[in-house]
């Protein structure tokens, strides 16, 4: 029951509605403004002390993961899962392996 008759609803899925007739699909661009701005600083924090000790462990000859770096910053395995996709992204030029990485053998000592 809505107590503001005029008032609109969103609902958000990733699973398609098709007894929902009277909806209209939308992509999450269409209603936010993704332009890639400035993070959170939040965000940003984090990524960096994630940054930084994901390259502790990788110096120290570690093959690691994402539940590898989130264990030693204190947190839950799944914690990291963004910062570990943006990790990859931004130094996945000098990893190798798939599920756990490391460094190439010709970045080491770099």
């Amino acid at each position: 029951m809505l107590v503001h008759k005029g008032a609109t609803v969103y609902l958000v899925t990733n699973e398609p509605c098709p007894g929902l007739w009277f909806a209209e699909m939308c992509y999450a661009a269409d209603l936010l403004d993704l332009s890639g701005g400035r993070r959170r600083a939040d965000y940003e924090e984090n990524y960096s002390a994630y940054c930084q000790k994901a390259q502790a462990l990788l110096d120290a000859g570690q093959t690691i993961g994402n539940a590898d770096v989130c264990r030693e910053l204190g947190h839950k395995a799944t914690w990291g899962h963004r910062y570990w996709g943006a990790f990859l992204r931004d130094f996945g030029d000098a990893l190798e392996g798939e599920r756990k990485v490391r460094w190439k053998d010709d970045f080491v000592g770099s």
